[in-house]
């Protein structure tokens, strides 16, 4: 939203990048970090700190949606889809289509 298409780079590779970058630095490491207590016990604070973060988002989402009875079908639909394994990607993009149909 701000400076175009250079400002969505910049805003991307800032989001992406240092997620990116720890993962790549780490992996390496990654085994001997598993059989460090000190890493497992804070792994499982991150891990932990990430689930509380996605509730607060979802919440927040929850709240500003517009609820009616296509969106209610919608949401019962995809948490079947995702108790049944469906990959995820496949969800979103199911529900982008009939978002885009049901909701324009």
């Amino acid at each position: 939203m701000v400076r175009g298409i250079a400002g969505a780079i910049v805003a991307t590779l800032g989001i992406f990048a240092p997620s990116f970058l720890m993962v790549v630095g780490i992996s390496p490491y990654f085994d001997r970090l598993q059989s460090s207590p000190r890493a497992v016990a804070a792994l499982n604070g991150i891990l932990c700190s990430f689930v509380g973060l996605l509730l607060a988002v979802t919440v927040r989402f929850t709240l500003n949606v517009n609820w009616g009875p296509a969106h209610i079908v919608l949401v019962i639909l995809a948490l079947i889809a995702l108790l049944r394994k469906i990959d995820a990607l496949w969800i979103v993009l199911a529900g982008t289509v009939n978002s885009i149909v049901l909701f324009r």
